[in-house]
């Protein structure tokens, strides 16, 4: 596992966000007040909002792409239970972070940095996540993008048109930009944009023929699939953790590390467990409940387990499931 190499953002984007910060829009816009722009040689607009209403987390919050508007949708009004949404969901973020605050590589880089920052000085803290993918930092395109918008939001602010509303509105107050990223001439006027939802990330898994006549075992088991704090060199794919826990004894039946798209091989240590080949774990057989942490994992296998009689639900903050991250939380630091 390795660490990537801490970048200072380019002096446009500290400028930038230096003067954003003097504006404090936070203390102007609601937490949903959303806007989109749309920036000079990209393709679809940019859909965010400002951060810092709580009094912590200032910066903006982006999202692009054919599902840009979808994706921050879900951020802003999140439905149910489901803890790994963040993790499923593709955005942007630019924190106006103190320097004792920022990680510790980075703080290293703005001290060897050529130019001086004042001590009190806030950084732009960027930080890109794609859905299945670790966090990572901005390309020069996706740093410009955060120059317009920050500097055609300064632009704006106090014009009679700018008047964002909330983003579940229809309507969504656009900003679009022309000339350069420094200095855009921005033109205000509400846009409507539709919604594309992107399809399921698992397709249903298959039961395996071998497994329809499986014995059945008291018991219930809860299982899960988190993602977990850890990197692997070469790969930006998130790292997972399969864990199937049985909650009566809160033993570990299996466990296994894998990627964000590798759930069908998550599946397969499932049944490993029903066809009992699974090492050390001394049980074979279908239980009769399985409880699952994430949605997802549970959408994906609902046909299979169904086909099988198994009572399956989900229950993210079970006592056994919580127990069992607590106890592991030491070694995926």
């Amino acid at each position: 596992m390795g660490m990537k190499r801490a970048k200072l953002p380019g002096p446009d984007l500290i400028r930038a966000a230096r003067e954003f910060g003097k504006r404090r829009l936070w203390e102007i816009l609601e937490d949903d007040e959303g806007f989109a722009l749309v920036v000079p040689d990209r393709s679809g607009p940019t859909f965010g909002v400002v951060m810092g209403q709580s009094g912590q987390e200032f910066g903006v919050t982006l999202a692009s792409g054919p599902y840009g508007r979808w994706n921050l949708h879900q951020m802003l009004y999140p439905e149910g239970d489901d803890h790994d949404i963040l993790n499923r969901l593709s955005f942007w973020g630019m924190g106006l972070t103190p320097r004792s605050q920022l990680p510790p590589e980075l703080r290293r880089a703005v001290k060897a940095a050529p130019r001086a920052f004042p001590p009190g000085e806030k950084f732009p803290q960027v930080l890109i996540k794609e859905s299945g993918k670790n966090a990572r930092g901005p390309t020069a395109q996706e740093e410009e993008t955060l120059v317009y918008c920050l500097n055609g939001l300064c632009k704006v602010q106090g014009a009679d048109a700018f008047r964002p509303l909330p983003f579940a509105n229809a309507k969504v107050l656009t900003l679009t930009m022309s000339g350069p990223a420094a200095d855009p001439t921005v033109a205000l006027a509400y846009h409507t944009f539709p919604m594309k939802i992107p399809s399921a990330p698992t397709p249903a898994i298959a039961l395996p023929d071998d497994l329809r006549r499986a014995a059945r075992i008291p018991g219930r088991w809860i299982c899960g699939f988190p993602a977990i704090p850890a990197e692997i060199d070469g790969d930006d794919r998130t790292v997972r953790a399969l864990l199937i826990v049985d909650v009566g004894s809160g033993a570990i039946l299996h466990q296994a590390i894998l990627f964000d798209d590798e759930m069908p091989e998550a599946a397969e240590g499932l049944f490993a467990l029903f066809r009992g080949t699974v090492l050390h774990a001394r049980v074979k057989g279908v239980p009769e409940e399985i409880l699952f942490a994430e949605p997802a994992f549970l959408e994906a296998l609902k046909p299979a387990l169904s086909e099988l009689g198994v009572a399956c639900r989900v229950e993210p903050d079970h006592p056994a499931w919580l127990k069992t991250l607590a106890g592991l939380a030491g070694f995926w630091r």
